[in-house]
């Protein structure tokens, strides 16, 4: 379990949702794959850890790298791809998800990580559980607005 360090292309379990763009926050790295939150002021973020204290929200992942890095705040757009996607980390230990945890709420660890419980309150709900990996690894996440 890692946050991600390259490009990581997600496999796609079926979407009718659009991507779409957002305008991105400033001194951002949006790697290929990367679990986007969109924070109160209404902008796209990229960060770990994810915490509640962001008020913000996942609509999914970035679907090309961007990297805003000394660029202000609102001049450069993030792609976001919502729907069903994978394969993201799993957790570990009592914040692993299992596969009887399917279709429950999963909360952010980093930006490809997933864990079942929201680590006391410190963590932003990433979406519903779709389905598990076979070996227990990976993730399937259904994005959905959770607030």
């Amino acid at each position: 379990m890692a946050a991600l360090t390259a490009d990581y292309p997600r496999v796609n379990y079926g979407s009718c949702i659009p991507q779409d763009t957002w305008f991105a926050a400033a001194n951002q790295v949006f790697l290929q794959g990367s679990l986007i939150l969109i924070k109160a002021d209404g902008l796209a973020y990229v960060g770990v850890p994810y915490s509640t204290a962001s008020a913000g929200f996942v609509l999914g992942h970035a679907a090309y790298a961007l990297d805003t890095t000394g660029i202000a705040s609102s001049v450069a757009s993030v792609v976001i791809s919502p729907g069903t996607w994978g394969d993201f980390d799993n957790s570990a230990a009592a914040d692993a998800i299992a596969e009887d945890d399917r279709g429950k709420v999963c909360y952010l660890v980093d930006d490809n990580t997933v864990a079942l419980t929201d680590g006391g309150g410190t963590r932003t709900a990433a979406g519903r559980i779709h389905s598990l990996a076979d070996d227990g690894s990976s993730v399937v996440i259904q994005f959905e607005v959770l607030r």
